[in-house]
Parts: structure tokens; C-alpha cells; sequence
């Protein structure tokens, strides 16, 4: 089993409002067992230098015990991901080597205050979701990749179709705080799983893969 946070994590709860402090929640994912949270637009309402102080390797300020994905999370000046960002998370489980991609929705700026977002901007993710996957498939051996994106379903077409190298296996969107699950058909006829799982932490969604090891 692995525990995926879609983002947001930093909004909206009652110990956040109540504290404004991310590390309660950070603390809850950890103690879940959470492998990686993408970061959504809410990670970024106090400027994204609060979060990074959850992953800037100082004890002193309570480090998260999970990466911060967003494969497409740009830092304007460098034109790469900030530092504390990573594109993806590798787990050994059951005798599979399983990635988690994750990404920010496009356009996503516009629900975050410009003063706190202007350094940063979300690119298109379907180029970067699609060179990593594939450096993950043909460098790094991966034998299962989940693509969790902070936003929801409007690339999820796409990427169920994407095949080879770049072939995803799940999806996870978030973002909408709707409440769904489904599968999209590849031309190969495998099934692609999609869900999300609302809001506010009612709720959470199961993904069950059967994985073929021949």
C-alpha cells in the first residue's frame, strides 16, 4: 500500500486556521505513512519559503518525512524547479520499483495571491510528465508509475493514452474537491484508474492495481 496526498494540505483544516501552522498536517501525513504530496495552490497563499522550510534539511523547524513533488513547478529566474521541489518519488514495494510524478495544474496562478506567486509559474505538465516518466521507465527501471496532479480531470485523457516509455498507470487529480473514480480505456485495452476523493478530509480514494510480474 502506498499514501498519496494530492495538495492543499496546508489550507482549510481547523488545527491550520485555528494555528496558522503547516506542521500538524505535515506531522498527520507522516505518522499516515504519506511517500509524497503534490503541491497545490494553497501551498503557496503564505509564499512557498513557509513550506520550504518543512523540507530545508533543519531539524530545528520539524522536517517533513516526504518529498514536496511538482515536476512542472518553475522558478522564473532559473527556469528550473525550485529547491525543495522534486519531480517524482521512487518506492520499493512487493518487489516493484513504483514512481509517483506529480504536477501542478496549468494555470493554477490565478488562485494564488500575485505577491506570493510571482517568482513561480505551473507550465504545461505534459511535457515534463512525459520525459520523466520516460527516464524513469528506461533509466531507473521503474515497473509502475502513478501520476498524481493537482488538478482534475482535464489531463487525465491525455495521459491514459500516452503509451511505451511514457505510460502511466494510475491517476490521481485533485484541486475541484469533487468526488470520482473511473477507468480510461488505452489502445492496448488496459484499463488507466483515475480518482479523486473530495475535500476537507472526508473522504479518501483506493486505487487497486493488479500487476503482472512476467
Amino acid at each position: 500500500t502506498l499514501v498519496v496526498d494530492g495538495g492543499d494540505f496546508s489550507m482549510g483544516t481547523l488545527v491550520q486556521t485555528v494555528f496558522e501552522t503547516q506542521a500538524a498536517e505535515i506531522r498527520m501525513l507522516g505518522a499516515l505513512g504519506c511517500e509524497a504530496t503534490t503541491l497545490g495552490n494553497h501551498e503557496f497563499d503564505w509564499g512557498f519559503e513557509e513550506i520550504y522550510q518543512y523540507v530545508d534539511g533543519s531539524d530545528e523547524n520539524g522536517e517533513a518525512t516526504f518529498p514536496f513533488l511538482g515536476c512542472n513547478i518553475i522558478e522564473k529566474n532559473t527556469g528550473q524547479r525550485p529547491e525543495g521541489v522534486d519531480a517524482y518519488q521512487i518506492v520499493n514495494r512487493g518487489g516493484l520499483k513504483i514512481a509517483i510524478v506529480g504536477y501542478m495544474g496549468e494555470g493554477n496562478e490565478s488562485d494564488i495571491a500575485e505577491a506570493m506567486i510571482g517568482d513561480y509559474q505551473f507550465a504545461n505538465p505534459i511535457p515534463y510528465i512525459k520525459s520523466t516518466i520516460s527516464d524513469l521507465r528506461v533509466n531507473q527501471g521503474v515497473d509502475v508509475v502513478i501520476v498524481s496532479g493537482h488538478e482534475g480531470n482535464d489531463s487525465n485523457q491525455m495521459l491514459a493514452s500516452l503509451e511505451g516509455d511514457e505510460r502511466v498507470d494510475a491517476i490521481i487529480n485533485a484541486h475541484t474537491h469533487s468526488t470520482y473514480s473511473g477507468t480510461i480505456t488505452r489502445t492496448d485495452g488496459i484499463k488507466i484508474p483515475y480518482v479523486q476523493a473530495g475535500s476537507a478530509g472526508e473522504k479518501f480514494g483506493l486505487i487497486k492495481l493488479s500487476i503482472d510480474q512476467d
